[in-house]
């Protein structure tokens, strides 16, 4: 379901999940993606991310997104 433009929500399989994900990448180009999906884990949730300024990191086990320090003088 698309409840804002360009976000969508819903509870795919995986199978359905990983190639909503390729065709994301096909049409996404240039452009950022990021997918976060209910998982087995502590957080109990995942992600991934295309072509974002964000880095993911994995911090003992708990997986954090990495922003990018801003030039001195410039508020993110």
């Amino acid at each position: 379901m698309e409840i804002s433009p360009g976000v969508f929500v819903g509870r795919p399989s995986a199978r359905i999940r990983d190639q909503l994900w390729i065709r994301t990448l096909e049409l996404c180009g240039d452009g950022k993606a990021i997918l976060v999906y209910s998982a087995n884990n502590d957080q109990g949730l995942d992600f991934r991310v295309h072509n974002h300024d964000w880095t993911p990191v994995d911090a003992d086990g708990v997986m954090l997104m990495l922003r990018p320090v801003a030039p001195p003088g410039l508020t993110p």
